[in-house]
């Protein structure tokens, strides 16, 4: 059977779909997006609500985050050892003020990505 899961993640409302055959993979599929539903509807920094998922690799390392279009804070994604991703209950979008770049400067995504 084809399973539909909509989740809206700031003005996007995301869709997952997958082919399940049995109860464990329903079980499965629908635990890898709890964290979904942790996302704030708004940031947390400035209350904007144009938000997006966002995955960068740095140095080798995958870092998934929830970013706000408005003021350019990101809000952490974790990963268990087991596998699906969470959000810490106490987690905040931070704003990272890089030294080398005016920190009253407006955000632009594009320099940021």
């Amino acid at each position: 059977m084809k399973v539909t899961i909509k989740k809206q993640v700031g003005a996007d409302v995301l869709t997952f779909t997958e082919d399940i055959k049995n109860s464990k993979e329903l079980i499965d599929f629908s635990t890898n997006l709890v964290f979904l539903d942790r996302i704030p509807k708004s940031c947390t920094s400035c209350k904007g609500t144009s938000l997006f998922l966002q995955h960068r690799v740095t140095k080798g390392y995958d870092f998934l985050e929830v970013v706000c279009s408005s003021c350019g804070a990101k809000l952490k994604i974790h990963e268990s050892k087991a596998g699906p991703l969470y959000i810490k209950y106490d987690e905040k979008f931070e704003k990272f003020v890089s030294k080398e770049k005016d920190a009253d400067a407006p955000f632009n995504p594009e320099e940021d990505v």
